[in-house]
């Protein structure tokens, strides 16, 4: 009787191997099929597919130009993919073209576009309908650490760039040799717009507050038994003395908001913490998951900017405001991930290893204090060579010249 059980269920965990694989198998040829039938769609030059960040979010260079091509542009149908039903909806009720990313809408825009814009890679998109496409990748700003983009595995057509040092000392990818265009970055325009933000606007109001001080750590690793990267959750108020109380004192006495945003990928470990700064007069947290949340129109509005290894200061140099840099975890940070320039030569602000020595120096610029206008320049011209709010438009005819679209350009 125990062996005819025991037969039973090795025949049943046989069947239900059997079967994923066979599944597995199936899915794999279905989709090499779906490649294939993708692949032999006529191409329309004058579609162009755009995204960011895996499909759930409506940010950064992506959307700088995909509002662009939009606004200015009538020969070209700008369309964008999503994976999120927010982004979709918020999309459809002001007039822009969108489709989620696994709709048959999506999926035949996506392989007859004549081009496939990107802000990290093709999962932006829809990857299995890019096939033949010209893939331009925007990425995702001016690296300061060590990165490969050609790790990623994909090609591109057109790579941009902010700064001539990219092209040839620093660039992207030591492994493929892609097409590097110096256009700076789409997503600095806005800090050129003399156009009010709403939203950003009814905050400041909402608070009382007449100037915006922008903090915008980067993501946080630690290594797991096993030797991968994983990320870690946010502990840089607790595990280096913030006195949110302190730190209220001097906003308070400059009208001054702290707004703080996370990296998507990180969230607070101290529930402590957050419901303090969810429940203050001058604190305030941006949900780092929130689709339609873009840094830069924050950016924008920000007088002082407190970051430690982010690539937004290259971008925030063209403002020409503060900058205060908190690597509290500098050293350990090192241990695992390298930088590509030396870091005292390339951060033209106050450096500061505690959150006591960062409220000195706040207050110090607060109060009109501000002793690195010049250095800030120095490296603005640096790392971008072009200051005049014009990159979303040459990087539009870099896309036109490539497709060998002809005529005016509009």
């Amino acid at each position: 009787m125990r062996h005819r059980e025991r037969k039973r269920k090795y025949l049943l965990l046989i069947r239900n191997i059997t079967g994923k694989i066979i599944f597995r198998i199936l899915k794999f040829i279905f989709k090499k099929l779906l490649f294939c039938f993708f692949w032999i769609l006529p191409k329309n030059k004058r579609i162009w597919i755009f995204g960011s960040r895996d499909g759930l979010y409506y940010n950064e260079n992506s959307k700088a130009l995909f509002e662009y091509v939009a606004q200015c542009s009538e020969s070209i149908r700008p369309i964008w993919i999503t994976k999120h039903k927010r982004i979709h909806n918020y999309l459809k009720s002001v007039g822009l073209e969108v489709y989620k990313s696994r709709s048959i809408k999506g999926y035949f825009f996506s392989a007859i576009a004549g081009a496939t814009i990107v802000s990290v890679c093709l999962r932006d998109v829809n990857r299995l309908a890019s096939g033949r496409t010209k893939v331009i990748q925007l990425w995702h700003g001016t690296p300061l650490m060590q990165n490969d983009i050609g790790d990623i595995g994909e090609n591109y057509d057109l790579v941009t760039i902010a700064s001539e040092e990219f092209k040839h000392e620093q660039k992207l990818s030591m492994n493929k040799d892609f097409q590097y265009i110096l256009t700076g970055y789409p997503r600095s325009d806005v800090l050129f717009s003399r156009d009010k933000d709403e939203k950003i606007e009814k905050l400041l109001s909402d608070y009382g507050c007449k100037k915006m001080v922008l903090y915008l750590p980067t993501h946080r690793q630690r290594f797991s038994k096993d030797g991968k990267i994983q990320m870690s959750s946010f502990n840089m108020f607790k595990h280096y003395g913030l006195d949110i109380e302190a730190l209220e004192k001097v906003l308070k006495k400059k009208q001054s908001l702290f707004v703080v945003k996370l990296h998507p990928v990180e969230h607070f470990d101290d529930n402590m913490i957050l419901n303090r700064i969810n429940e203050s007069k001058c604190l305030h947290l941006v949900d780092p998951c929130d689709p339609l949340s873009d840094v830069y129109d924050y950016l924008r509005y920000t007088d002082i900017l407190i970051t430690d290894y982010s690539s937004v200061y290259f971008d925030f140099l063209l403002t020409n405001r503060s900058i205060i840099f908190a690597p509290f975890d500098y050293e350990e940070r090192m241990t695992y991930r390298k930088l590509r320039f030396p870091y005292e030569e390339v951060t033209p602000g106050p450096k500061v290893d505690s959150w006591g020595e960062l409220l000195n120096v706040l207050d110090k610029i607060l109060s009109g204090r501000d002793d690195w206008a010049g250095l800030r320049e120095t490296v603005n011209r640096r790392f971008n060579a072009y200051r005049d709010g014009r990159s979303s438009e040459r990087v539009y005819y870099a896309i036109r010249n490539i497709l060998g679209l002809k005529g005016n350009g509009r």
